[in-house]
């Protein structure tokens, strides 16, 4: 899997990372996490502790299983984060997929987003859909889908300044508006 990589000015020092197999019944555990270092000397903390250190261009790998559920991630110079969904055959549950992390400086006001079309779904054997939607935990009660406030935000493990909701496309949905 490989994704042409962001600019390093579109990099940044702090991200939020969910496990994408919390709350659901796929058999898979964990996700892996990739965090590569646009300068030398680039301290790497994981929920407020001191994991690594990197030089440009290197990189470090750690697993996010579904117990822990997601992750702050700290930087001491600008890094790009990436997200590898790691399926148990293909077309399970998106496997294999790589998600770019945008920092959390990077966060926007609205966003509309649709699903890939029933006849696909059918030929490449993917059955749920789903979107995580990561927010500054004081803006809980002020998000809303297509209308519709949300409840049950996870608060994010190692900053609770962020919290984060999964939540399913249902069958019938064609495009989805947060606000």
């Amino acid at each position: 899997i490989y994704e042409q990589a962001y600019p390093v000015k579109l990099w940044g020092k702090s991200f939020v990372v969910t496990n994408t197999f919390i709350n659901t019944s796929s058999g898979k555990t964990s996700d892996r996490v990739k965090i590569t270092a646009s300068e030398d000397n680039t301290t790497i903390k994981i929920n407020g502790m001191i994991v690594f250190y990197l030089d440009e261009g290197e990189s470090y790998e750690y697993t996010l299983d579904n117990t822990i559920g997601s992750a702050f991630i700290e930087t001491s110079n600008p890094s790009a984060v990436y997200l590898y969904m790691e399926g148990t055959r293909i077309s399970l549950s998106g496997d294999p997929a790589m998600i770019w992390i945008p920092p959390v400086d990077a966060m926007i006001q609205s966003a509309y987003f649709g699903k890939i079309s029933s006849g696909l779904s059918v030929t490449y054997g993917i059955s749920s859909f789903k979107y995580c939607i990561i927010v500054n935990s004081i803006d809980t009660s002020r998000i809303q889908l297509n209308g519709s406030s949300l409840s049950n935000w996870t608060k994010v493990n190692g900053n609770e300044a962020y919290a984060f909701i999964i939540k399913d496309f249902t069958q019938n949905q064609v495009s989805n508006h947060i606000i």
